[in-house]
């Protein structure tokens, strides 16, 4: 089944509405600074159970199984993350689309996003993702400088960005997104403002643009012995270098509506958006997290338990039944109150340019938001005096200034692991 086959299906307003998350845990090199769950294909002995088909193998079964839990939802967006999704060969990428489309209640309007690398596509493995159906490109840009590129251990230049860039549009992707790093060792402002603008100038939808984060069990984290003989920027540096984005991006016509994500008019990621209001969504594969029926849960980073587990067996039994498959940690599944729905609201909608509604929050939660907090109001006047918060139309929302050091302000305000 192809996605011109899905026919036209409508849907009540009052359906519950899911978003599918799929991890493809492969990639062409592992990046200094990546903490995500992948695996480079050089580093996959072949002769063990033929990792990367018997993965996809048993991702059909998981989504397969799956599919009888989640009858009576919609599915209204999927993405494909990695990793590098793009690693793998087209008709791959495409079963595994077509296993989705089969066996879930998608909408034919759905949002349908990849992740691709620069370093793994040419123009006509993009034309038959387009014409697989795939709507939407999320491409890993993170610097338009080649030396901040080698720094970072990407396997593309910017003139091969440039050029994936193109054979996207030819390809008939309306709906680009591209993602950018600040925070880079050697980085200047100079260098950082040449990147957002040469990306600019390229005029994809949507941007997106994250701080360099050091983590703990990467190689950047055995390297940074010496911030400033490793090359970081300062921590003021990086907070220039964000303010700067902001407003560059602003002067380009992509408006922020999250901290970290930057649109033309409407075309915001509903995938991502479906995070920040609490929506449903399931994660298949490898690593993938899932917030279904009130619980909150992450599958293993174990290659080999995650192929050995049957799912089918598992999800005869509902959702309590497929919650005791040996890929997930009984410690790690959350139960989600009506108190954690409450303070997700607010870690998470704070994470949004619209910042939280009070009114909406009263009804939905019944109570005041200011009684839900637990700083006082002294503490958040504070943060208003110093620019970080604005109340203002009987809303609540960071600044950008208050941006930049939401988590430390919201773990003032609630609490909750943040």
């Amino acid at each position: 089944m192809t996605r011109a086959d899905i026919p036209t299906r409508n849907f009540s307003e009052g359906s519950e509405r899911l978003g599918i998350y799929i991890h493809i845990p492969f990639c062409k090199k592992k990046c200094g600074y990546c903490d995500f769950c992948s695996f480079p294909v050089d580093s996959i002995n072949p002769r063990e159970n033929n990792a990367i088909e018997s993965y996809i193998a048993k991702l059909f079964g998981q989504i397969k199984a799956l599919s009888e839990i989640c009858k009576n939802k919609v599915v209204d967006t999927i993405y494909f993350g990695g990793g590098t999704p793009t690693i793998l060969k087209n008709d791959m990428l495409e079963r595994v689309l077509d296993t989705v489309l089969g066996a879930y209640n998608v909408v034919s309007e759905a949002e349908i996003t990849v992740e691709c690398n620069p370093g793994t596509v040419d123009s006509g493995y993009l034309l038959r993702l387009r014409k697989s159906g795939f709507n939407r490109l999320s491409i890993g840009a993170q610097s338009l400088n080649d030396n901040e590129l080698k720094r970072l251990g990407r396997i593309h230049t910017a003139e091969e960005f440039i050029a994936t860039f193109g054979y996207a549009r030819k390809a008939g992707f309306e709906n680009i997104s591209a993602d950018l790093m600040f925070g880079i060792p050697g980085q200047t402002d100079e260098s950082f403002a040449y990147s957002i603008e040469k990306m600019c100038s390229l005029s994809p939808e949507h941007i997106s643009a994250y701080g360099l984060i050091i983590e703990d069990g990467t190689p950047f984290a055995d390297q940074v012995k010496d911030p400033i003989k490793f090359g970081l920027p300062t921590e003021d540096t990086s907070a220039r270098m964000y303010g700067n984005l902001v407003g560059l991006l602003a002067k380009n016509g992509y408006a922020q509506y999250e901290i970290s994500n930057f649109s033309k008019p409407g075309y915001e990621s509903k995938h991502n958006l479906r995070y920040w209001h609490g929506g449903e969504y399931l994660g298949v594969g490898l690593s993938a997290h899932s917030y279904l029926f009130n619980r909150r849960f992450g599958a293993t980073r174990d290659l080999n338990k995650y192929l050995s587990c049957n799912f089918e067996n598992f999800c005869r039994d509902g959702i309590d039944g497929y919650l005791k498959s040996p890929i997930f940690d009984p410690n790690d599944i959350e139960y989600i109150d009506d108190h954690d729905k409450a303070a997700e609201c607010i870690m998470l909608g704070m994470r949004l340019d619209e910042g939280i509604c009070f009114e909406n929050f009263r009804k939905k939660y019944g109570i005041d938001f200011f009684d839900f907090i637990d700083c006082d109001k002294k503490t958040l006047d504070d943060y208003i005096s110093r620019g970080y918060l604005e109340i203002k139309d009987g809303r609540i929302r960071f600044t950008t200034e208050g941006f930049y050091v939401s988590n430390y302000i919201l773990a003032d305000m609630l609490t909750f692991d943040v």
